[in-house]
This record gives structure tokens, sequence and C-alpha cells, in this order.
């Protein structure tokens, strides 16, 4: 588990980012290729990448998004990343709040942090 602290400017709520990312933390299967593009649509729910985005309350992974969690994370608040790779799983949380399984078909191979921060 790896956790993502929430400085007091807080999470930005909506369409923050240029391409309308927010805030997201998760994981990903490849590295970074040195292309900036390439690595920012892979990070933000690409097919090797499995991310929240807690800005908006939804999880991204190979192009599409769903509801999950919550949104407006306040400032002070801690965003968790839990990966169990015995299961294959990944799941998020909000200090001492742990949402259910986001995604239940994480592969072997070595994984990447991501964080986001528009």
């Amino acid at each position: 588990m790896w956790e993502v602290f929430v400085g007091e400017a807080g999470a930005p709520s909506g369409n923050v980012a240029g391409n309308g990312a927010g805030m997201c933390v998760g994981v990903v299967l490849v590295k970074a290729s040195g292309r900036r593009e390439s690595w920012m649509s892979e990070q933000l729910g690409g097919m090797f990448s499995w991310c929240f985005n807690f800005s908006r309350g939804w999880v991204l992974h190979g192009g599409e998004k769903r509801a999950y969690g919550a949104r407006a994370v306040r400032p002070g608040q801690r965003v968790a990343v839990t990966c169990d790779r015995e299961k294959c799983t990944l799941s998020f949380g909000i200090d001492d709040q742990v949402f259910d399984v986001a995604f239940s078909d994480i592969p072997a191979g070595d994984l990447y942090p991501i964080v986001n921060l528009p």
C-alpha cells in the first residue's frame, strides 16, 4: 500500500487539466516512453494502467471509466492505493475508509506508481 497526502490547496474538482484528467493515482505496467503525450494518455486509463480519479470519483482502465469511491477529497486527507499481488486486485481508499476492489484483473509484472496532479 502507498498513499498520497492532499495538501492545503486541496484536490480540484471538475475539468481541471487541459485534457480533463483531474487528480489520479494508480499503477501502470509499462515504463514511461519518454514522450509526454504517450505517457499521459497511458497513465490516465490506458490498456496498461489502472487508476482512481479522486477529484471526480471514478476509476479508469482500458479507456473506460465508472463511478467509484468518493470525490471532493479535502485538504489533509490521504488517498491510499492497495495492490494485492496474490489476488491480482487493486483497491483505493480515503483516510481510514477502504473502498471495495476497483480492479480484479491486475496482471503479473512490474508495476509503477501513477500520480497525476494537474
